[in-house]
């Protein structure tokens, strides 16, 4: 991959971070699945796509997004505990959300 591949994913990677922190959601989506294409491998950006999706209860495709993670990733468990901190456990695709 050439470095300007590389900066270009770290820079989308952060606008698409920046726009979500700022409520710009749709915006955000848009970035995180354009970082996706330039890596589609890169873990944090699906696992914080995969939250947005939680927040608006697109539920299936959150699940789609988290064992696409899991699969390119079997790290991705850190990257998940790091986004989703309010969420602390998992069972047959329902999240339980806790008061942390």
């Amino acid at each position: 991959m050439a470095k300007f591949n590389i900066l270009s994913l770290k820079e989308t990677y952060k606008m698409a971070k920046d726009l979500d922190e700022k409520g710009h959601t749709a915006s955000a989506i848009d970035l995180y699945l354009k970082t996706l294409e330039i890596d589609p491998n890169f873990t944090a950006a699906r696992i914080r796509l995969a939250y947005i999706y939680y927040r608006l209860g697109g539920y299936k495709t959150m699940q789609k997004e988290l064992d696409e993670a899991f699969k390119r990733d079997s790290i991705a468990i850190l990257e998940y505990d790091t986004v989703f901190w309010e969420i602390s456990h998992f069972t047959n695709g329902i999240y339980i959300k806790t008061d942390r």
